[in-house]
């Protein structure tokens, strides 16, 4: 079983500015036919209703096989302060490439008896400046959370928006990134994530098997490729160009 982690796509909805990611999703769609696309969110640039008319154009050929997250972009006005009906505007993105239905904010998907995916939004709904491009898990997700790693012995996969780890800029930190940890220290086998547009993996850090950070997809010379196979997970790279 494989998945592509890409994220930030940051669609604008404009032809001439969304050209280099539609390339790369047409790359991708040539050469990953039967790849699961895994989109870690700021898949528009401010939440506006042509970016995501544009982004369900441009994500429409993976459907069936793509699951997504929000970013701080997708629900923020001019980017990052949150707006109600960016938010709604993501939900009816949801609806339309037909994502699982969320229970406490989270989705998981059990592929057969391989694997467990869990999909979270990490997204902060404050208005506050003090909070600008922050995230949270909070308590009601951490405990569904919780639940979903203790209830399978199958692989595990975590996906959401917010890097958990590195803060050296704390308008962008993920709050409770202490509290996220421990509930996912010694039950996850890969944790993929964005946000911060540098692209990184490490291994066997925070007890977790593996982590990938995409940067901005767009941008990138390539994209991590996640191969669970016979009860392992296993990191590569996928050439985009």
């Amino acid at each position: 079983m494989k998945f592509v982690h890409l994220s930030d796509l940051h669609i604008h909805g404009d032809d001439r500015e969304d050209q280099a990611i539609a390339d790369t999703l047409n790359l991708i769609q040539t050469r990953c036919p039967e790849h699961y696309v895994l989109v870690t969110g700021d898949i528009t640039d401010d939440g506006d209703e042509g970016q995501y008319e544009k982004a369900a154009e441009l994500l429409s050929p993976f459907s069936g096989r793509l699951f997504l997250t929000c970013g701080n972009h997708d629900y923020g006005k001019l980017g990052n302060f949150y707006d109600e009906e960016r938010e709604s505007r993501y939900a009816a993105l949801e609806q339309k490439m037909k994502q699982p239905k969320r229970v406490k904010q989270l989705y998981s998907v059990d592929f057969g008896d391989e694997v467990k995916l869990i999909v979270l939004d990490s997204n902060l709904r404050t208005e506050s400046p003090l909070d600008f491009a922050c995230g949270q898990i909070e308590d009601e997700q951490l405990g569904q959370l919780d639940k979903e790693l203790a209830s399978s012995h199958k692989v595990k996969i975590i996906a959401l928006h917010h890097h958990p780890f590195i803060h050296f800029d704390p308008t962008m930190k993920l709050l409770d990134a202490d509290e996220f940890l421990a509930v996912c220290s010694g039950r996850t086998d890969a944790m993929l994530f964005g946000h911060r547009h540098k692209q990184d993996v490490w291994a066997n850090r925070s007890g977790i098997g593996w982590l990938t950070a995409s940067g901005r997809t767009a941008d990138e010379g390539a994209a991590f490729e996640i191969i669970a196979e016979n009860g392992r997970i296993t990191v590569g790279s996928m050439p985009l160009r």
